[in-house]
């Protein structure tokens, strides 16, 4: 849908995982920001938006979604060219978790209201449904994940039980081979099982409600490094903690962003004589910005957009143990938190992971 004049309007929605995907965006999006937004249709406005104003945006869509009005606006600059573009962002909440944006450079006279609204009219039906079809898709995944997280253990169990049984019951009759191959098929069997269950762990952060609270992160953090030392008592790593970091957020949730965040810090300088973590934050363009930092192994940053993924791996096993799932929830609870994490990092030089969380409601 194209409108006759330079006002861009997009629609996304934010999935129960609390990513917000773009749903459409009008030919003006295009002329305005100088990118394609079609080629982005049904990925994270994250993933749209790369600039410093990503944070703002989210931001500015989370607090949209959250609020019982039903339009809100403000005022965001884009980075267009290497130079800032500011634009008039007004969102419409429109069908369920759903929001129509509507861009409209400061400097530009407004269309009339008649033509702006029945541009908006058509473009929130488009989104109603597209918005069914995202809800069919979605409870297809539920149920795709209850039968892999819960159905497949019951024949997993029998695969293991019987390789044992065949271990106790016919061991003596069996040569050195064979007990190596049953004895790998139980490890492989053990391993599928912790990846369903960290599966399982996934769906959970991804799914659960959310209950608001202030938190202590620093509390947090450095409860997390004590149990952390304790369960490692061989290992000399200096710790720093920034007291009083106090967020608002789900208290349970955001202990799993942490254990997760600092158990990698942990496990990635196992190898450093020397070992540093650092728990902190700094500012960058108004927006509070948390961090981790270690000075382990780092990883190529040209894979960094592979970090979030589910049971993606940076390493090989056999160098760090793990399944590849802490980084996948950790982004899902930030996300639902309304916020964006992100990673800096180079080889043999460490890594520092950051990330952003809603402002306090009550702020």
């Amino acid at each position: 849908m194209e409108l006759n004049a330079p006002i861009g309007v997009l629609t996304c929605k934010q999935l129960d995982s609390g990513e917000i995907i773009l749903l459409d965006a009008n030919a003006a999006v295009d002329t305005l920001l100088g990118i394609k937004c079609q080629a982005f249709i049904g990925k994270e406005l994250s993933e749209v938006f790369t600039g410093e104003e990503s944070v703002s945006l989210l931001q500015f869509c989370h607090d949209a979604l959250s609020n019982s009005d039903a339009c809100s606006a403000d005022e965001l600059s884009f980075t267009i060219n290497k130079n800032l573009l500011p634009l008039q962002v007004i969102s419409i909440n429109a069908a369920k978790n759903c929001l129509v944006l509507v861009l409209k450079p400061i400097h530009y006279e407004s269309m009339p209201n008649d033509l702006l609204l029945k541009q908006i009219n058509v473009l929130e039906q488009q989104l109603k449904q597209r918005t069914e079809q995202l809800e069919l898709v979605d409870k297809e995944l539920q149920a795709f994940t209850y039968t892999v997280s819960h159905d497949l253990r019951s024949p997993l169990r029998g695969v293991d039980g019987w390789s044992l049984a065949l271990l106790e019951d016919f061991g003596d009759s069996l040569n050195e081979k064979a007990h190596k191959y049953l004895n790998t098929i139980r490890s492989e069997a053990s391993r599928m099982g912790i990846l369903i269950e960290a599966l399982l762990q996934l769906s959970r952060a991804c799914r659960k409600p959310i209950s608001y609270e202030e938190v202590n992160l620093s509390e947090i953090a450095r409860i997390v490094l004590d149990k952390l030392q304790e369960q490692h008592p061989d290992r000399q790593v200096t710790t720093s903690v920034e007291p009083d970091m106090l967020v608002w957020g789900d208290k349970k949730m955001l202990e799993v962003v942490m254990e997760n965040l600092l158990d990698n810090a942990w496990k990635f300088t196992g190898l450093i004589p020397e070992a540093q973590i650092k728990v902190g934050k700094t500012t960058k363009d108004g927006n509070t910005v948390y961090y981790v930092q270690d000075n382990g192994a780092g990883f190529e940053m040209a894979y960094a957009e592979k970090l979030f993924g589910a049971f993606q791996r940076m390493h090989k096993p056999t160098q760090f143990a793990g399944v590849g799932v802490g980084l996948a929830m950790a982004q899902r609870i930030i996300l639902r938190h309304g916020g964006k994490i992100w990673a800096e990092a180079a080889v043999s030089e460490g890594a520092t992971f950051y990330w952003t969380l809603r402002r306090n409601v009550h702020e």
